[in-house]
């Protein structure tokens, strides 16, 4: 524009997303350092002439990286004794967090009276 208000400027408009583009970059550079480390677990894990100790906990590191790390399960209890039903449903409406975008929004307070 002529009078310097308005239109395109430079700077201005939505910025490139560079960190997907650095974060997907490292992702493909890590990729064969990844499998060749894998690899070497798998191989140290096979090899019967190392400790049994160390195979196993390579062994674990394979088991973990194919299968996932197993959740750990919470026995949610008052003292030791078992929820009420009321304590349960409590519990369950605090539980029931509105997921956005990946991070967990807790129910407001006012939600536990209904």
């Amino acid at each position: 524009m002529a009078n310097g208000h308005g239109g395109r400027r430079q700077g201005a408009g939505r910025k490139p997303k560079i960190v997907k583009e650095i974060e997907r970059k490292a992702i493909a550079e890590a990729g064969p350092d990844a499998e060749y480390a894998l690899g070497l677990h798998i191989s140290f894990m096979r090899d019967d002439d190392l400790p049994e100790k160390l195979r196993l906990q390579c062994g674990q590191v394979v088991m973990d990286r194919v299968w996932g790390k197993v959740q750990q399960k919470m026995d949610v209890t008052s003292g030791g004794l078992p929820l009420t039903d009321d304590a349960k449903a409590k519990l369950e409406r605090k539980l029931s967090a509105v997921v956005v975008a990946g991070a967990a929004l807790p129910v407001s307070e006012e939600s536990d009276e209904g």
